[in-house]
């Protein structure tokens, strides 16, 4: 039986549907783009676009390789390249919010109070990133407060990946009802090995992997008790946060080249 209900999977289905049109539209927005910056242009096409088009193939990836409807246990290999896939994801939209931020730093102009450039550590979009924030439109700046947690949770895993512990797919878990059985069939697996008993080891293995059953979770350090989250959702999350974080930064290029240009006559 799969994790998710029938109705949750149909949603995963409609935004897989949507995925690729949205990326395009970005795509064409930026590309065209009339930047007076050309730093604004380079970051908006080969950074922001680039990564979204590893990001884009990350999400289909990892729907490909343990779809949201997979029954059973995954293989070792299946949960590696989906590991390799959530990595790479998590790298890129962490790199890719930092991407706009440069956009719109070069377009808009945005430095320190004495005029002189901002430093990159404050170059972003999170709450600490006070002096970019306050330069950006009031809408934007409140959408920006809506998502704070969100850039905790990306700031969380990406930091971890980066310099701590990787993202982990655990490749089964035990129901309480079934540790006692799972635990004595370990015991007699012990000691069949003991005895250099390997088809008896191997059968007992075999009637292991029958209690156990596959959650499509991440996580990364144990000892530092992180979040579990539901990957195949949580990326689609992510997806959309990016491409409205995207919109938003949109907008503000808008409003500034409608200034700079004056009023029509």
């Amino acid at each position: 039986m799969s994790y998710f209900t029938d109705r949750r999977l149909k949603e995963f289905d409609q935004h897989i549907s949507a995925i690729d049109s949205k990326y395009h539209k970005l795509l064409l927005t930026l590309n065209g783009w009339p930047f007076a910056s050309i730093s604004a242009q380079e970051y908006a096409r080969h950074g922001f676009m680039r990564r979204m088009k590893t990001i884009l193939r990350c999400v289909h990836n990892v729907f490909d390789i343990v779809p949201p409807d997979h029954e059973g246990i995954p293989t070792g290999e299946q949960l590696t390249d989906c590991t390799i896939n959530l990595q790479s994801f998590l790298l890129n939209v962490y790199g890719a919010v930092d991407n706009l931020a440069w956009i719109l730093v070069y377009e808009l102009g945005i430095s320190c109070p004495d005029g002189s450039d901002l430093p990159n550590r404050f170059v972003g979009l999170r709450k600490v990133n006070k002096l970019v924030r306050s330069s950006l439109s009031v809408d934007f700046q409140t959408y920006l407060e809506t998502i704070d947690e969100w850039f905790d949770h990306l700031e969380n895993f990406r930091h971890a990946l980066a310099h701590r512990i990787p993202i982990y797919i655990p490749p089964h878990i035990v129901p309480k009802s079934k540790e006692p059985a799972y635990q004595d069939l370990e015991s007699q697996k012990l000691r069949a090995l003991a005895r250099f008993d390997m088809d008896e080891h191997d059968r007992l293995d075999a009637e292991q992997v029958k209690l156990v059953i596959f959650r499509p979770w991440m996580t990364h350090s144990f000892s530092e008790v992180a979040p579990t989250v539901i990957f195949h959702g949580q990326i689609i999350q992510d997806f959309q946060t990016l491409e409205a974080l995207a919109w938003k930064a949109i907008g503000d290029l808008e409003s500034h080249r409608d200034s700079q240009q004056g009023p029509s006559i």
